[in-house]
């Protein structure tokens, strides 16, 4: 999104939102690795040409879970309360160039039988790729369980008057960016409907969690 022409994508509210769901874990310090191009269990096919290992010794990534993937040591356990797990992914909207995150779902409600790990796959064989010291490499998501079984979609026809609205939406954002190049009527931010509809309507502001709130024990 930094890459953006004048910062664009940060003008998208659901994208910005996303960015403020869950809780991060940022790098501590530059991971360097290359991958030969051969899917394999065995580990070396995968090697870590920078970083991995903190000042103090602590070991931060290894190669162990091989097939062509890193793998990040966070050195936590996460616990939540019954019933409810936790969903782990990518961070939403940070990307590494020639890797992806690999996402994970898992009964922390329960599981503490090993420290947190979370994996990227390489996908670019024979070049390094680089983790940069301060990205965030990992997002944790509370997710309630059985909340899939417990969600039901009802898939409909747009209707004819709702098609004429969302015609009238998109016409007048069109006019509006050729009245004024480089600005934002940001509608879906405000809550409006569209330009000839003033009615602003209720948005939640994004939860943000705030770092001071975690708790270590």
């Amino acid at each position: 999104m930094d890459n953006t022409h004048n910062a664009h994508g940060y003008h998208c509210q659901p994208l910005t939102t996303a960015n403020l769901h869950g809780w991060d874990f940022i790098l501590k310090t530059d991971v360097e690795v290359i991958w030969d191009g051969i899917y394999s269990t065995d580990s070396h096919h995968v090697k870590i040409i920078n970083g991995g290992v903190l000042e103090d010794g602590t070991s931060i990534a290894s190669t162990l879970t091989a097939n062509a993937t890193i793998s990040f040591d966070l050195g936590v356990v996460v616990e939540t309360d019954d019933d409810h797990y936790c969903l782990f992914s990518g961070p939403a909207n940070y990307f590494i160039k020639g890797a992806k995150p690999m996402s994970a779902l898992i009964r922390t409600d329960w599981y503490k039988n090993t420290p947190l790990q979370f994996c990227w796959q390489i996908t670019t064989p024979n070049k390094p790729v680089l983790f940069k010291r301060g990205t965030p490499i990992l997002s944790i998501i509370n997710y309630p369980k059985n909340l899939v079984e417990n969600t039901k979609f009802n898939i409909t026809e747009i209707s004819l008057d709702e098609r004429k609205k969302m015609d009238r939406y998109g016409n007048e954002r069109e006019e509006y960016y050729k009245k004024n190049p480089g600005k934002f009527p940001n509608l879906y931010r405000k809550g409006i409907d569209s330009l000839a509809d003033t009615a602003n309507k209720f948005l939640d502001k994004p939860f943000r969690p705030n770092p001071s709130e975690i708790k270590y024990e």
